[in-house]
């Protein structure tokens, strides 16, 4: 045996490619929509600075998994999620700051693919993914990888944005070309590694689609979820995915009759336990941490019920001179008498208006609420009781009707940044039923 054959490793490098594989390849590129998009604009980063930020990661992610003498299912998906978020950066890179536009980007990372294939194909005499050892092999499957998730970025956002199919039109289009791949497995004798590269480009578009359709607003299709919740979840699913699937080869075959299957449901119930624990937990830490957040800037303040001590430590550093409780006038309530006492003792104005985060507020409300926030003294904190719902949608109507922000600025106040989450089976999904509602009166189309 001579020095290469032992220095190279006795398995594949890379996931398996089975159900699974798809299913964490999909949350994974989703990831990177979302993950994305958090970074250069939720956070404001800017798509240069993000793209800098994140190809960093990989680098360093591709770094460790070349340096590793086997496959690490963790470190496998941790890179494929990187190339997916710094994939996501470098087209919004190429369409937006270089102004090459959706359809321009898409076509000359095509020609990148289709090039890094053939040099792929060229040098090494095939393109399979099955059997990836050698530092050689592996650099061009990692470079495929990240040139696609780039063009799957574009693509996506193409048909999503400018072809007029919006998001879930864009999702069936792309979910039927998978579907013909996935016949074209199972019913013909097409190459598995021509079909394999044919969904892996396409996955990409699909999470680009799926990332948009759960992040952006429901005016524009979506479903409103935001950039922070859709990554956290996504993620989450992705970690349950790896975790489940990760068990040595031998486990289940060396277990006794019953206990595969026992094994398999106390997984799952795991998962979905993690799953459900991620928002949930998320939400619960925004409550307990007072959920402050900068509405206008030493103008308008949100957060969750204040405690008297949180009440004057906000009053003292941002000069408070009124509060909106808008869970209305309780006294006898231990909550309310203490914030009464609170606000006096501190010389702020008290402004009570009940509304309901489970009830679609009337035309009336909305009135009285824009007559408040116009003639409250300032700098005004919102809140409600956790600060997620009602404070939003108030946040949301001020911007818009008394700060003049535009209909997508406005709209973020109603976001999973700040715990609310927009699903229409929640109840209170009434709040963006009433943004919707509230539109026209706030001078935005139908």
């Amino acid at each position: 045996m001579d020095a290469s054959s032992a220095a190279r490793p006795s398995a594949s490098k890379v996931a398996a490619v089975t159900s699974a594989f798809w299913i964490m390849k999909i949350c994974a590129t989703t990831v990177g929509e979302t993950g994305g998009d958090m970074v250069s604009m939720t956070m404001n980063v800017g798509y240069a600075a993000s793209s800098l930020i994140l190809l960093s990661v990989f680098g360093l992610a591709l770094a460790a998994q070349l340096r590793a003498r086997s496959f690490h299912p963790f470190l496998y998906w941790t890179v494929v999620l990187a190339t997916s978020t710094a994939g996501t950066t470098i087209s919004d890179y190429m369409d937006r700051t270089l102004d090459l536009g959706y359809a321009a980007g898409a076509a000359l990372l095509s020609a990148t693919l289709v090039a890094v294939l053939l040099i792929w194909r060229r040098s090494v005499g095939s393109l399979s993914v099955s059997d990836i050892r050698t530092p050689r092999v592996e650099a061009f499957y990692w470079t495929a990888i990240l040139v696609s998730n780039t063009l799957g970025t574009a693509v996506g956002d193409f048909l999503a944005d400018s072809s007029g199919l919006g998001y879930v039109g864009s999702n069936l289009l792309i979910s039927g070309a998978i579907a013909a791949i996935a016949a074209g497995y199972f019913f013909t004798s097409l190459s598995r590694t021509g079909l394999f590269w044919g969904a892996f480009v396409l996955t990409r578009p699909f999470g680009a689609t799926m990332g948009d359709m759960l992040t952006k607003s429901p005016a524009k299709g979506g479903l409103g979820i935001g950039t922070v919740g859709a990554s956290a979840v996504l993620l989450a699913i992705l970690v349950i995915c790896i975790l489940v699937t990760s068990r040595p080869a031998n486990t289940h075959r060396a277990a006794p009759r019953g206990k595969g299957w026992r094994r398999f449901w106390l997984r799952m119930a795991t998962a979905v336990a993690l799953l459900v624990s991620v928002p949930a937990g998320y939400r619960a830490y925004l409550y307990f941490a007072g959920n402050f957040h900068v509405v206008a800037e030493g103008e308008v303040y949100r957060a969750a019920q204040p405690t008297p001590e949180r009440l004057a430590d906000w009053a003292a550093a941002y000069h408070l001179k009124s509060v909106l409780n808008l869970r209305g006038h309780r006294p006898g309530k231990a909550w309310y008498d203490a914030e009464v006492t609170a606000a006096k003792q501190l010389g702020v104005t008290l402004i009570d208006y009940p509304l309901s985060a489970d009830i679609v507020p009337t035309a009336a409300q909305v009135a009285d609420l824009i007559e408040i926030l116009a003639k409250a003294p300032k700098p005004l904190l919102i809140h409600c009781k956790e600060g997620a719902d009602r404070a939003g949608f108030v946040s949301a109507v001020y911007l818009a009707a008394i700060a003049g922000a535009d209909e997508d600025t406005a709209e973020a106040q109603l976001s999973f940044r700040f715990g609310h989450v927009s699903l229409p089976f929640i109840p209170s999904y009434a709040m963006d039923e009433g943004w919707e509602a509230a539109g026209p009166a706030l001078g935005f189309a139908d």
